[in-house]
């Protein structure tokens, strides 16, 4: 049934693209961690393309909806406006993204009544996955996992001790389970798998809730039993095995493997569920009653939506001013090392994003048998907005999967300590050097 001849699915479809157009801004920085291809979010583009796939074939269910008004969902939109406006005032990034992508499905809510909205639930569930706020997470899914692997290697005759995030071999070495060991991303991909399984084959609420539980714990048991397979190798091998040091495309073959094992074990939910279900929603009658307001209402509505969006963004301005950072007066003579006139490819050099400004110097030392080279490089951060944090995933002080790290170590200077990393190329035997340091306000940290 249609408000006036526009049909719901396309009152859906509208909502859902000028509230994205409007919240761009922030979708922009969201969109920006979907690239990120060794990324927590890099399932983005595709788990979107789900979202719309479901959401098209969904349309004719949608069209059997009844229409109606929905004062709690006006309620919870104003809700989500003003915490996006807090956001944006307050530069709390979290805040603005749940906000942003909330805020279009309460709109829906508000203008077509839940029955319509309930439908969204689950590609609205897939698209949440690619909103970069669960890195919140990523210390507490550590932490479980080093729970889960001591326990695993207690049933063995390995002697080890753990603590927080490292579990040590006696007499082999130490393993961390850093974030990248964290097994979100498996978490992250595990949620959009099973609830598109739950969206296309189920539909009881009960059996839905036990198929997205079961692809989150096979997706969390796939990371526990690669962390454990690793400890494993490097107590067999005494640290020897290529393995412990690249092991990311071993985890994608156990995640594969425990797909795998969801799949046959969500098609026995499926099995088992009555008949009836499988028939839907599509017993509504379209003879019943709907909502009889006109399109104008809902148009103006939508419209002043879209605007009061718009406007919270101008509430805020970027203060920043670039151009008043003053450019360092680096010295001509450094520790035997002299600075050159012209900038010089740096073999090795740091992958940062979202600076303000970045400085780079040459130096040579001539005087040894063989010049050596150093290069400086300094990223200015003048305040912390979305899009120009100096902490994000995206910072990296070397390529791991160029470099592999040798030594850490920290040295003292008169204005705080520097960090030393000694690395070896993955491709040759070519080492290097790297010292660094952070200045946040007037102090210095070495992490």
């Amino acid at each position: 049934m249609t408000v006036k001849g526009i049909r719901p699915s396309a009152w859906v479809a509208l909502t859902l693209l000028v509230g994205g157009v409007a919240a761009w801004p922030t979708w922009q920085g969201i969109v920006q961690q979907w690239t990120i291809l060794d990324g927590g979010y890099s399932h983005g583009f595709l788990a979107f393309a789900v979202f719309v796939w479901l959401v098209w074939q969904q349309r004719e269910e949608l069209d059997t909806c009844r229409v109606r008004w929905s004062p709690l969902g006006a309620g919870i939109a104003v809700l989500l406006w003003g915490a996006l406006v807090v956001g944006e005032v307050l530069l709390i990034e979290a805040v603005e993204q749940l906000a942003a992508f909330a805020l279009p499905f309460a709109i829906i809510w508000a203008l077509l009544g839940w029955q319509v909205t309930r439908l969204l639930i689950l590609p609205a569930g897939i698209l949440f996955t690619t909103v970069p706020v669960w890195d919140v997470t990523s210390y507490t899914l550590q932490s479980v996992t080093v729970a889960v692997d001591h326990l695993l290697l207690s049933f063995s005759d390995i002697r080890f001790h753990v603590n927080d995030v490292f579990i040590s071999l006696e007499g082999v070495g130490t393993f961390e389970v850093a974030n990248g060991c964290s097994g979100l991303r498996y978490f992250l991909v595990g949620l959009v798998v099973a609830q598109l399984y739950a969206a296309l084959y189920l539909r009881t609420l009960p059996r839905r809730v036990v198929v997205i539980g079961l692809g989150v714990l096979l997706s969390l048991a796939a990371n526990w039993l690669r962390v454990f397979i690793i400890i494993l190798v490097g107590y067999f091998s005494d640290m020897q095995s290529g393995l412990i040091e690249d092991h990311e495309m071993f985890g994608w073959f156990l995640f594969a493997g425990m797909l795998v094992l969801f799949y046959l074990l969500a098609l026995r939910i499926e099995r088992s569920e009555p008949a009836i279900a499988h028939q839907g929603e599509a017993d509504r009658s379209t003879g019943k009653a709907f909502s009889d307001v006109s399109i104008v209402p809902r148009a103006l509505v939508l419209v002043a939506c879209a605007g009061l969006t718009l406007a919270s963004y101008g509430l805020t301005t970027d203060s920043t001013d670039v151009q008043s950072l003053e450019k360092t007066d680096w010295p001509k003579r450094l520790d035997g090392f002299v600075r050159l006139p012209i900038v010089l490819d740096a073999p090795l050099q740091p992958q940062w994003r979202g600076y303000d400004a970045m400085e780079q110097v040459a130096y040579v030392q001539r005087d040894t048998e063989s010049p050596r080279q150093m290069q400086v490089f300094a990223y200015h951060y003048v305040n912390q907005r979305p899009g120009r944090e100096l902490v994000q995933d995206a910072n990296k002080i070397y390529d791991s999967y160029r470099w592999k790290l040798i030594r850490q170590s920290t040295l003292p200077a008169a204005h705080g300590p520097i960090g030393v990393l000694d690395l070896q190329s993955t491709r040759d035997q070519h080492y290097r050097k790297i010292a660094y340091t952070y200045r946040v306000a007037d102090a210095w940290y070495d992490e």
